[in-house]
């Protein structure tokens, strides 16, 4: 019982987890370019 708990929450919270830090790291690297261009 104790692992199909651990493995369904893993299989749902995981996922969302890594979606957030990449749009994160997206946004964050959109925001950096945006700043580059911009002093140019």
């Amino acid at each position: 019982m104790k692992d199909i708990l651990s493995n369904g929450l893993a299989k749902y919270y995981l996922p969302s987890g890594n979606t957030q830090i990449m749009s994160h790291n997206f946004d964050s690297g959109m925001n950096t370019t945006q700043n580059l261009h911009a002093t140019r």
